[in-house]
């Protein structure tokens, strides 16, 4: 899913390419190779289209695995797969970076939609750049020609934005997943660092700060493994600010802080978080007693306690931990514990992407937030008894925050509401402008509506009349959500836009 912070970076990010230039095609199962970059005549390497491009132009990428190792050259270039990353893959061969940003790149040097792999010298590399890097998967790479970052490697003055990615599986020296290195400020939201590893002296298995002044928010750390800092380690006067992180089930293997690890001058704000579960002899958040840094922890439910200003000391109570759901259940003690104003722009929702970063009178701690992931189940039929139209949320979401629910008719300006008794939670308005992105015939007249969620399950009786078309709409203190399926486009104050 594509969220609005994404959305809003790219745009504010080619607002300087108003005149869009030329469009590349790149499809490596083109048997007339090398092919000229149309659509009909695509190139089959990327790195050609690279070079053909110039700053304002996109890449369009077929489904594939490149073998190839690619390197934007300072160039503001979007490079974008066409059907995600699962199906479009660069193959680093074992032979360095898989994709080098190294020459001044700007945030309108974008990667999109791939799977990064197989890299010798960290998966994405980044110095003296500000690249965009979204919607992909960073996996199997491993750093064996320099000690820092396995997945990705932010050094030497790099401020890359890095969201909605996956950076699994590879390993380093040092950040075996990532390392944010000397003079960088990478702003990296809405990621899941999983299951790297820490080799050799073995320094932050999921993450490394040295020397950074990075921003990690809406992300989870877990399953990483390292001698010290098992999910993060802080070192070196690095100052990270992390937000809305998740970091659970990281295991040290002598000690030295199995969530995060700081010291060596180092300062560390820590903010809406949940370190929880993770496995070794060390305590969750460890200062380097020979070389002692500080940490600024607020807000953050911590294992064993830390002394900070809202802080806890309570099982945040996750859905399922072991199987890797880290969202919270309905009674966790982390739900509405947090910060609405941790001293950074929260995006607008939290990791999964389902829910608002905010519902209810404050944020939640940690990467998930409480709140109600809704979809329109249930098909039309034609006669027979009544239709239950159900807008369902999982265990771990609770609805007792709805209070009145809405069918729009029509074109959604004229809807009547239908209030859901027994609900508790907020006084609700109807935007009449609401755009639904799913429409449904309903033949026969009578319909119901369920609400199902933590507090139950609400079912009132609709009649609408016949082939009408309908769109659901539930409302939060003036937010108003499509109960339809599809993607939030854009959130105001007043209304949300949903589209296909």
């Amino acid at each position: 899913m594509i969220r609005l912070s994404t959305v809003l970076i790219i745009v504010c990010a080619w607002s300087g390419f108003a005149a869009a230039q030329t469009t590349w095609y790149v499809d490596c199962t083109n048997p007339s190779c090398p092919g000229a970059g149309t659509v009909g005549d695509p190139f089959c390497d990327l790195q050609v289209a690279i070079q053909a491009a110039n700053d304002g132009d996109t890449v369009l990428v077929g489904p594939c695995t490149y073998v190839e190792n690619i390197d934007f050259l300072g160039k503001a270039v979007r490079v974008r797969s066409t059907q995600g990353a699962e199906v479009t893959i660069i193959d680093g061969n074992h032979s360095g970076s898989v994709v080098t940003f190294h020459n001044g790149e700007p945030v309108g040097a974008v990667l999109d939609g791939f799977t990064v792999t197989n890299g010798s010298s960290a998966g994405i590399s980044c110095r003296q750049s500000s690249p965009t890097i979204i919607n992909t998967t960073i996996t199997g790479n491993a750093n064996t020609t320099h000690w820092y970052g396995g997945g990705i490697y932010c050094g030497e003055g790099s401020a890359p934005f890095i969201s909605d990615v996956s950076v699994i599986g590879n390993s380093a020296y040092e950040g075996g997943g990532i390392n944010c290195g000397v003079g960088s400020a990478p702003l990296i939201q809405n990621a899941l660092v999983s299951n790297n590893t820490a080799t050799g002296p073995g320094l932050g298995g999921g993450i490394a700060f040295w020397n950074t002044s990075a921003r990690i928010l809406n992300t989870t750390v877990t399953d990483n493994r390292a001698t010290i800092g098992g999910g993060a380690l802080v070192h070196s006067f690095a100052n990270p600010t992390l937000v809305n992180v998740t970091v659970s089930r990281n295991q040290t293997y002598a000690g030295g802080g199995t969530g995060i690890q700081f010291g060596n001058g180092a300062s560390v704000t820590l903010t809406n978080a949940v370190i929880w579960g993770n496995i070794g002899s060390g305590s969750a958040i460890e200062n380097n007693a020979g070389a002692p840094g500080t940490m600024t922890a607020t807000y953050s439910d911590i294992q064993g306690g830390y002394p900070g200003i809202g802080n806890i000391n309570a099982d945040p109570l996750f859905l399922d931990p072991v199987g890797g759901n880290f969202d919270l259940t309905c009674t966790s003690p982390c739900v509405d514990a947090g910060r609405n104003n941790p001293g950074v722009p929260l995006p607008p929702f939290d990791l999964s992407g389902r829910d608002l970063r905010v519902i209810g009178p404050v944020t939640d701690m940690g990467a998930d937030e409480v709140g109600v992931a809704w979809d329109l189940i249930g098909v039309p039929k034609v006669g027979g008894p009544p239709v239950s139209f159900s807008a369902s949320a999982p265990a771990s979401h609770p609805a007792p925050n709805v209070s009145e629910v809405y069918l729009s008719l029509g074109d959604g300006r004229g809807s009547g509401g239908i209030v859901v008794p027994g609900s508790g939670g907020r006084t609700l308005g109807l935007d009449p402008d609401s755009i639904f992105s799913l429409w449904l015939g309903l033949p026969t007249p009578l319909r119901q509506v369920t609400l199902s969620g933590c507090a139950g399950t609400t079912t009132t009786p609709v009649t609408v009349p016949a082939s009408t078309p309908v769109g659901l709409t539930v409302h939060y203190a003036g937010l108003a959500w499509d109960l339809g399926a599809g993607r939030v486009t854009s959130v105001s104050p007043t209304k949300s836009a949903v589209t296909q």
